[in-house]
């Protein structure tokens, strides 16, 4: 990682991350400087260690044992250190000025243009002190300006109770008067919340001015999301429920009710495993420690679920915020006899899709606090919307349930895995590619084997290479019988009827023979995808119950040049190949027939000799020699305007 030093004398720290043990390290390549943070589970400071030789990191240029820190995360895994002044380990800073004029700032931190509570003050006075405590929000933070003015006795006390997740205090300070003494005291508690204030003192009156007064700054942020003039502070939340249920981040973790466990096979991702909540035990999940609140904010909540039960005379909650059932006071995200639905409690977005038992299927439900606005999207596209009376207004302190509540008496039955919570509005192309996208590698230099897409299926690479001509960026290189690219775990594309599509860029060495995608699961389901025949046409193929499919493209494919290939498969359509963005070939409507069971699949190669023998299409089985790119596979039929953007990227 490396060091930056911030215009503000505030370092910077790139490409860090924190540890299960809540701890994180920074080395400095220039300057060999150690620097290890502690935080508590809330986020706040512990303890600073930092060289022992040099008493300092030399990203901190005026780092000094007296001076509080504080630290600020941003999406890019961007940490900022804030520098406030502190004299005891309360945070407190007194500062004493005696000048005609003079102008402090007080509490400046970085996070670009974070505005949250402007306060505005002007004073006429011989003598003036001033008290700022600043606590921020619920159970966390708070925010407590108090100020005393002796002038013609003005005495002023602001408290701010700082709302919704957007959190900073601004206050500058300019001061026209002969003795002044301040004293601030921060009281600080997610690693991630900024605070400045500005205060003008000029004349004899005072007037004061405040902003921003918006709900729960919680515990924990893992995003923060700047734009011009002000900050949103973005908390997103991820259970993978690969055997605990924990939140990714290790913050939001939760506790099992009831015999909440996981599944025996695979989740969605074809690795690890989804929460199993069975019905007839009341089984659910809580999060309390700490809790998100979705009170007044936008948000997005999105998961794959499995129902195993009949769902026509149920409710299926999927998750949940409520303590009484009050017009705007319950969140519920759930499946109401079988059909998705989105409730503050008598606020309804009812969805239109219909859910089936032992299926996997996406649901995300969003509100938008601007448009005031519920919307539903049912395995990536948009199923419902609604006009919303108000926002969600609960108690956000309540805890977020996930598969149940006993406060409305209903239960989840079946699998619920990759659930996330976010406090913003996910845009409609986000939710297509989280619940289609399966599979993305981009082969750059140093990310080969990894999935770029949401669902982390990493591949392996065997006898493989980094080419640093890609298509777009870098790319993977095969040459030799033995080299090859597998991924393992499709789920969806093991299930007969679904759609789906691939798109990758090929710079072939020749094209006279070789295998560019072979799908299996076992000797008896074979599939060679996408191949060259001995004349160097491209051949696709898919499968029915009773025999395979067959489209070969029009002209020969050049050598040593990039070209582009996409494949698409919907029951209505049939298959189509695309050639560089323009159809080549396309079949007739089929049945895609599969395994019920998750697929692998493997580039440049078809792997061994009993698998490469398991069919009898056109396609030269023998291995591929040249470069690979962009590799995408999709749960959906992409459509000809997709096939065309990746196409020309």
């Amino acid at each position: 990682m490396r060091f930056i030093e911030a215009t503000t004398r505030v370092g910077i720290i790139y490409n860090a991350s924190l540890s299960n043990s809540a701890n994180i390290s920074m080395n400095g390549t220039s300057n060999q400087c150690l620097c290890t943070m502690l935080f508590s589970s809330n986020g706040t400071i512990l303890s600073f260690n930092y060289n022992s030789t040099s008493q300092k990191c030399t990203f901190f240029t005026n780092y000094s044992s007296i001076i509080t820190y504080q630290m600020q995360a941003d999406p890019t895994s961007t940490f900022y250190f804030l520098q406030l002044p502190s004299s005891n380990s309360s945070s407190l800073a007194t500062t004493t000025v005696t000048a005609s004029t003079i102008k402090t700032t007080t509490t400046e931190a970085l996070s670009t243009a974070v505005t949250s509570l402007i306060a505005t003050t002007t004073v006429a006075a011989s003598t003036m002190k001033t008290t700022t405590t600043e606590a921020l929000s619920t159970a966390v933070t708070s925010s407590i300006a108090t100020t005393t003015v002796t002038a013609s006795t003005l005495k002023t006390t602001t408290t701010e109770a700082l709302s919704t997740v957007v959190t900073s205090s601004i206050a500058t300070t300019t001061v026209t008067v002969s003795t002044l003494k301040t004293t601030t005291t921060e009281a600080l508690s997610t690693a991630v919340t900024s605070t400045l204030a500005i205060t003008t003192v000029t004349a004899s009156t005072m007037k004061t001015t405040t902003a921003h007064a918006l709900t729960t700054v919680v515990t924990s942020t893992h995003q923060t999301y700047v734009t011009t003039g002000k900050s949103t502070i973005v908390t997103s939340i991820f259970w993978a429920f690969n055997s605990d249920y924990k939140d990714v981040y290790n913050v939001y973790n939760g506790a099992t009710t009831n015999g909440a466990t996981f599944s025996s096979s695979v989740g969605i991702t074809g690795y690890g495993s989804a929460l199993s909540v069975p019905r007839t035990s009341s089984a659910y999940v809580s999060v309390f420690s700490p809790t998100l609140s979705l009170v007044n904010q936008s948000f997005t909540v999105a998961a794959w679920v499995y129902p195993t039960s009949t769902m026509y005379a149920n409710d299926f909650p999927i998750l949940v915020q409520c303590v009484t059932g009050a017009d705007e006071k319950c969140f519920q995200a759930l499946l109401r006899y079988g059909v998705p639905l989105l409730t503050f409690y008598y606020d309804d977005c009812n969805g239109v899709a219909n859910f089936t038992a032992n299926k996997w299927a996406h649901v995300a439900f969003v509100y938008d606090l601007s448009a005031k606005q519920q919307r539903i999207y049912v395995n990536g596209y948009l199923d419902s919307t609604h006009n919303s009376s108000g926002p969600y207004t609960g108690l956000g302190t309540s805890g977020l349930f996930i598969g149940g509540t006993t406060e409305l008496n209903m239960y989840y039955d079946g699998l619920i895995d990759e659930l996330s919570v976010d406090t913003r509005v996910k845009s409609a192309s986000e939710i297509l590619d989280i619940a289609t996208l399966v599979l993305y590698y981009s082969f750059d230099s140093n990310t080969l084997t990894t999935d770029s897409g949401p669902n982390r299926i990493n591949g392996t690479s065997v006898n493989a290479a980094s080419a640093l001509s890609g298509r777009v960026n870098s790319a993977i290189s095969f040459q030799g019988n033995s080299s090859y690219f597998q991924a393992n775990g499709l789920v969806l594309f093991g299930t007969s009827d679904l759609p789906y599509s691939f798109s990758l860029w090929i710079n072939p060495g020749s094209v006279t023979s070789g295998i560019l995608l072979f799908a299996w699961k076992n000797a008896s389901w074979c599939l060679p995808v996408l191949g060259f025949t001995s004349a160097g046409h491209l051949y696709t193929t898919s499968k029915t119950s009773h025999n395979s499919t067959l489209l070969n493209s029009s002209s020969i494919i050049p050598t040593n040049v990039w070209t582009h290939v996409a494949h698409t498969y919907a029951p209505s359509t049939g298959i189509r190949l695309y050639i560089n963005g323009t159809l080549s070939a396309s079949s007739s409507a089929f049945n895609f027939s599969s395994t019920s069971s998750p697929i692998s699949i493997a580039l440049a190669n078809c792997v061994n000799t009993t698998l490469c023998s398991c069919s009898t299409v056109p396609i030269s089985m023998t291995p591929y020699n040249g470069l690979i790119d962009e590799f995408r596979f999709y749960s959906r039929a992409l459509s000809a305007t997709d096939v065309s953007s990746l196409a020309n990227p």
